[in-house]
C-alpha cells in the first residue's frame, strides 16, 4: 500500500459526514471568556472543520461574505484557545475564540 492510496483513504473517511456528533456550546465566541466550546471533534482537523462551519452558518460564504485574516492557536490557562480574525465586507475586522482544547493535538488514525 503506498502513500497516496493511505491518504486518499484518509480524506474518504473525513468527507463522511463530519458533523455526525460534533457540535458547538458556550458563549458568543467574541472573547477568551465566552469562547465558542467544540465538541465532539475527535481530531484537530474536524475541530478546524467546526469552526470554519460555525463561521459559515454565522456569516455565509467564506471568500465572498467574509475573509479570513488569521487563525492562531495559544494556550490560555488550561485551555487550548483558537483565534481567528475575519473581515467582513465593508472592512470591519472581528475576532472569534474557540476552545479547541478537546481535540488539540488529536489526529486521526491512519486507514
Amino acid at each position: 500500500m503506498g502513500i497516496r492510496n493511505a491518504i486518499k483513504r484518509l480524506q474518504q473517511r473525513l468527507q463522511k459526514t463530519p458533523s455526525d456528533g460534533i457540535w458547538c456550546e458556550g458563549g458568543d465566541g467574541e472573547s477568551v471568556e465566552e469562547a465558542i466550546i467544540i465538541r465532539g471533534a475527535n481530531h484537530d482537523m474536524l475541530g478546524t472543520w467546526a469552526e470554519f462551519m460555525w463561521l459559515q452558518w454565522k456569516f455565509g460564504e467564506k471568500g465572498r461574505d467574509w475573509n479570513l485574516i488569521f487563525h492562531s492557536t495559544g494556550a490560555r490557562g488550561d485551555r487550548q484557545i483558537d483565534t481567528v480574525r475575519i473581515e467582513l465586507p465593508g472592512g470591519e475586522q472581528r475576532d472569534f475564540f474557540f476552545d479547541i482544547t478537546e481535540s488539540f493535538g488529536e489526529w486521526p488514525d491512519l486507514p
